[in-house]
């Protein structure tokens, strides 16, 4: 290694070796430390160290399955931390190589054979193995059977190659087994299996079925997710205590070592800021949400409960992004409102505005005008739940389309609202990106909702020359692409200099962006989506991270707090999450609460054995003090015994 292995660092690296070298499985666990303390460099360590126990004949590349955010980082701390690998001196690491899916397949199993560590994305996983199809009415043996026999030979050389070792990167990602990544992962060959995650479990215990199977735990391997939820959770907790305490080692930042703290990062201070809407916010917000409360009942006596899950999931969803801004409700939302729906809105806030100075209550009637507006048909100026978008902009219902089918079949016709060509019709998705964002008024400014002038004032007054440090940088996270936009549309009106981290961003644009926010001082604003930029990236240039939205679960939040509260951190970090007063963020933070308390449960029981055990190390040994039948027997049906 090029770098010093921090003493926390190589008792877990210590950790790999002992699994990998076991006689017992799982050849392979969780590394669990936290966002943050070098989980990277761990499996860096555990590589190099391997490569010292093991025998010619034996793989040698290891493959690493990361974000595609991440890969350029994980190949520049693998050069960076490791001492290259020479005929001379084979110490280190030797080739690093990326995957590459337009590679064919005897070169890529030329440079796999080469290489000492490979590097592919999830999504590039996903792609390799997409034409996967089983037989119908396969147990799931068969399903093995058949993959091996008839599946395998026919798939890219990643899924032919035999690894040393997969370690897969955020493994979290893999907790749902039937998402395409992690039946992906389950099928990669190696000899040892890891996950790396500072989050392992994301909603409850169950997520680490997923996780135990890619280790290949003994134990665990050939269960269904609902035999393992019934022998490990509930009264089998202590199992699936014990199971944790096999197969997972975790630091935190509360830790200590030799009687010091495992690291000298300053202790962060977190803050829930509360705000109540304004009342046009409130008029409009909680008119929709009684209309979806509605559509919602309703939907849920549809007897195809899945179909009816999602569907009241998508409503949910689009409640959660309206405490951001209620105007970045979807138009096919406001559509569900009913006209005296749209005129209460409409006469409520007029009340309002005469009897309070409120600057922006006008800016919110034209803009709920403007959507009932572009929700009516220009042919028959009805609303209608089933438009379709000319190629001019303008909207008509389906009957009135079906009426005029010639006349939108002959190219050279005209809408006779504009003149402009009708042909070809566009679907909404495409309509909207034309159009006007909903949260500017006539005059092209951001109407400001509560959460974006919080976000406005309180880097405000961070970067207060006289009060605060104008130096000072700021994270801003969002679960929602519009709520992104809207944001950027907000700084861009106060002058300031930011980066972003969006999905639809090239690698190396995202690259490029997280260079421009840690180098250059003019750029003190990162603002990104949880799912690109809330996982396994370094920000430690910033001391202030705000949550513009509220979560369903703690380890979401907590990989978003990772970004800033990491190794390297000098300054004491502020982290604000806000929360609409009255709205479903405070639902979100009841359910987060009460999925931590599980979650915290199974931890603290699984470190207290940890610790434990390791405190028995340092007793005196008697002729004794071996356990008993009966205490063995305890150990494997989970009984807390250490």
């Amino acid at each position: 290694m090029q770098t010093t292995v921090k003493t926390h660092q190589l008792i877990h690296a210590g950790w790999m070796i002992e699994r990998e070298t076991s006689t017992e499985g799982p050849k392979g666990g969780i590394l669990g430390d936290k966002m943050g303390l070098g989980k990277t460099v761990c499996a860096l360590v555990n590589m190099v160290l391997a490569k010292r126990f093991s025998c010619p004949d034996e793989p040698k590349t290891n493959l690493v399955v990361v974000l595609t955010t991440l890969r350029d980082q994980w190949m520049n701390e693998a050069a960076m931390h490791t001492v290259e690998s020479t005929s001379d001196n084979p110490a280190g690491l030797g080739q690093i190589h990326a995957f590459n899916p337009k590679t064919g397949f005897d070169t890529e199993m030329r440079q796999f054979r080469k290489a000492d560590v490979v590097f592919i994305t999830y999504p590039e996983l996903c792609s390799a193995s997409k034409n996967v199809r089983y037989p119908p009415d396969l147990s799931d043996e068969e399903k093995d059977e058949y993959f091996e026999e008839h599946i395998r030979p026919g798939l890219p050389a990643i899924f032919q190659y035999k690894f040393r070792a997969v370690y897969l990167d955020e493994g979290h990602q893999i907790r749902n087994g039937n998402t395409g990544a992690a039946m992906a992962c389950q099928k990669l060959m190696s000899e040892f299996r890891w996950v790396l995650t500072g989050t392992p479990m994301t909603n409850d215990p169950a997520d680490l079925h997923s996780v135990f199977k890619f280790i290949r735990h003994p134990k665990v391997f050939k269960l269904t997710l609902k035999e393992f939820n019934v022998y490990y959770r509930g009264s089998g907790s202590k199992r699936g205590t014990t199971l944790v305490f096999e197969s997972t080692r975790s630091w935190t930042y509360e830790d200590e070592l030799f009687g010091h703290m495992l690291t000298n990062i300053p202790k962060p201070m977190f803050f829930d800021l509360c705000k109540d809407l304004s009342v046009p916010e409130r008029i409009i917000y909680s008119t929709v949400r009684q209309r979806l409360e509605q559509l919602a009942v309703d939907r849920s006596k549809d007897p195809n409960a899945t179909k009816a899950h999602k569907f009241v999931d998508g409503l949910l969803m689009r409640l959660r992004q309206m405490t951001g801004h209620v105007l970045l409700i979807y138009p096919a939302i406001f559509r569900q409102l009913t006209d005296e729906d749209v005129d209460t809105i409409d006469r409520t806030i007029c009340e309002y505005a005469k009897q309070t100075p409120d600057p922006h209550a006008n800016d919110y009637i034209e803009a709920v005008r403007e959507l009932q507006k572009g929700n009516a048909c220009v042919a028959c100026e009805l609303r209608a739940y089933d438009l379709q978008w000319a190629a001019c902009g303008h909207a008509y219902c389906h009957d009135c389309l079906g009426d005029e089918e010639d006349y939108f079949a002959e190219k050279d016709k005209r809408c006779s609202l504009c003149q402009r060509p009708v042909y070809p019709l566009v679907d909404e998705a495409e309509h909207e990106k034309n159009e006007k964002p909903r949260w500017l008024n006539k005059s092209g400014k951001v109407i400001p909702s509560t959460k974006s002038a919080e976000v406005v004032n309180l880097i405000k007054t961070w970067r207060d020359p006289i009060t605060g440090d104008p130096s000072a940088k700021v994270v801003v996270f969002t679960t929602f692409k519009d709520a992104l936009k809207l944001l950027a549309d907000t700084f861009k009106e106060q002058k300031w200099r930011f980066s972003m981290l969006r999905a639809d961003m090239k690698p190396h644009e995202r690259t490029a962006s997280m260079k421009k926010f840690n180098e250059d001082p003019k750029t003190f604003i990162m603002l990104a989506t949880n799912g690109v930029g809330g996982a396994g990236l370094n920000m430690t240039a910033a001391g202030y991270l705000i949550n513009y939205d509220q979560y369903f679960n703690e380890s979401t939040e907590l990989q978003a707090i990772g970004r800033i509260v990491r190794m390297g951190q000098t300054r004491q970090a502020t982290i604000v999450s806000l929360t609409a007063t009255g709205t479903v963020d405070e639902h979100l933070k009841n359910i987060r609460c009460r999925k931590t308390i599980v979650i915290k449960r199974v931890e603290k029981a699984s470190k207290r054995k940890t610790m434990e055990a390791l405190l028995k190390l340092f007793e005196e040994t008697k002729n004794d003090s071996a356990l008993s039948e009966s205490e063995w027997q305890g150990i494997e049906h989970g009984d807390d015994v250490l």
